[in-house]
């Protein structure tokens, strides 16, 4: 499926009215749904407790070196390579629990769990910012107010030398963009490369990079391929395409639309959606750009008007109905309309409704955090998917550590409400 490229930014974006009038559709969320202990100081206080107990036992079962990725439903914790893309997840999970409950225990695990993970900055692949961002970067901004003592100093030069690396793989593409990876992707011709939706939360550690050094690079390439995905990934609709493969030397190449894990080329991964609604509210607010702001809210318009009647994304927003849904989704997007709600506010006169968000969000997690185990072994977030039908099966219903991330943040975000 080949792709055009217009010039960015392509177009204004327009939310129908009736958009915040009927919000949903099969009654997922109200028309205006409750914010009783979804939002504010207090909410998800029993939530947040049973997921720290979910964290304790993790904890329990990994060694120093380890890299917990997840659980299936035969109660097995497996782990993933420090150079994957999920390993800085479980530091990151730490770090969320910190910021819900602060005490020296909880600090002393997260940075630990950070050590362990430095490393693997100049691993060939686009998910250096969740790999680092959720890890280094999320010590550092936590305990360290200067680099002043060597682990402040080496958490900075982890961030620093990861975005490093982004910057170079963008120099392999003629289009000066981030790419999967270094090498030809598994399913790309000879040559080719390959962007994906979810690469758009990577930039957050290139936003990061610029902060400390003062040094534009990291924020112009940032931009640059913030715009990029606005042109070529996000549908008309508000939807998204999770991949794009191309020659990886040519500046104006074709595109060839496909996906990975989602239910077919041209249907909406749900997991991506996800990443997209928080990667624009991000880059929106980063670059107090209207047009990137505004595809958040169409990206967060389509996830709310396709939620099935338990107000849980369905693993694919095409899926048919019964198929499994992805918990995951769930609280990554309400995180991501968190982030919308908050560049909304800080952006004026760009979004329709900038508080709404924030309502919607903590409905969407108020539904998706019902899914926690409330009786022994407490805590488990299970009925996530990480690839349905895929090269194994305990993940196409399961635990995931990064379920486990943006559910904290997401409390997080609800109680700063």
């Amino acid at each position: 499926m080949a792709a055009t490229r217009p010039p960015f930014p392509a177009r204004s974006i327009v939310l129908p009215t009736i958009l915040f009038s009927v919000l949903v559709l099969s009654g997922a969320l109200a028309a205006q749904p409750s914010t009783a202990k979804t939002l504010g100081p207090n909410a998800f206080e029993a939530e947040a407790g049973q997921l720290h107990q979910r964290l304790q036992a993790i904890a329990a079962q990994t060694s120093p070196g380890q890299y917990p990725l997840g659980t299936g439903l035969d109660g097995v914790l497996r782990f993933a390579p420090g150079a994957d893309w999920t390993s800085g997840f479980w530091a990151g999970a730490l770090w969320r629990d910190v910021d819900l409950a602060p005490s020296a225990s909880r600090i002393n695990l997260a940075y630990n769990a950070t050590v362990d993970h430095l490393g693997f900055e100049r691993a060939q692949t686009h998910d250096l910012g969740f790999m680092y961002g959720e890890s280094s970067v999320a010590a550092y901004e936590r305990v360290c107010k200067a680099p002043t003592t060597s682990d402040c100093a080496k958490f900075r030069a982890s961030g620093l030398i990861a975005a490093d690396t982004l910057v170079k793989l963008a120099r392999t593409t003629g289009q000066g963009i981030i790419p999967l990876g270094a090498r030809t992707c598994s399913d790309c011709k000879p040559g080719g490369a390959e962007t994906i939706v979810d690469s758009m939360m990577n930039l957050p550690l290139l936003y990061w990079a610029s902060r400390q050094t003062g040094n534009p690079k990291y924020n112009n390439l940032a931009k640059w391929h913030a715009g990029w995905v606005y042109r070529n990934l996000l549908r008309p609709d508000g939807s998204t395409f999770q991949a794009a493969s191309y020659p990886r030397r040519s500046k104006r190449p074709r595109l060839v639309l496909h996906t990975h894990q989602g239910l077919a080329d041209d249907s909406t991964w749900s997991r991506g959606q996800a990443w997209s609604i928080y990667g624009f509210a991000d880059a929106g607010l980063q670059f107090r750009n209207k047009y990137f702001l505004r595809a958040a809210e169409r990206n967060a318009h389509y996830a709310i008007t396709h939620l099935p009647g338990y107000g849980v994304p369905m693993w694919d927003y095409d899926a048919i109905k019964g198929a499994p849904i992805d918990v995951s989704a769930g609280v990554i997007t309400a995180a991501g309309l968190f982030h919308l709600a908050r560049a909304c506010e800080a952006v004026a006169n760009t979004c329709r409704r900038s508080a709404y968000w924030a309502v919607v969000a903590g409905q969407l997690l108020k539904n998706s955090l019902k899914q926690i185990r409330k009786i022994f072994p407490v805590g488990i977030l299970g009925d996530q998917v990480y690839t349905l039908a895929g090269r194994e099966t305990w993940e196409d219903d399961g635990e995931l550590v990064f379920g486990l991330d943006y559910a904290l943040e997401a409390i997080k975000l609800a109680r700063e409400r």
